[in-house]
């Protein structure tokens, strides 16, 4: 009889057999650069959710004053921000 598991819990043959259709979709040649493609993506979300703690602000280029990070135009001399 066939035994069932719990769902979300994945055995060696099951990983086989993931990686076999990978394989076969993607080629031999192309995983080395998804995986990368991953990776980089990844690193790039860790990146971005660790800086959205702190809160932006936008500094104008002409007078160098700090602003809201909401605002569009400068509070000092009304240069429009970037």
């Amino acid at each position: 009889m066939i035994e069932l598991r719990a769902m979300g819990q994945l055995g060696m043959p099951e990983l086989l057999v993931i990686l076999v259709i990978i394989i076969f979709l993607f080629g031999a040649n192309r995983i080395p650069e998804i995986a990368k493609g991953i990776g980089s993506a990844i690193r790039n979300f860790k990146n971005e959710t660790n800086d959205s703690g702190s809160p932006r602000t936008a500094t104008c280029s002409s007078c160098a004053t700090v602003n809201d990070p909401d605002s569009r135009f400068c509070r000092k001399c009304g240069t429009k921000l970037s």
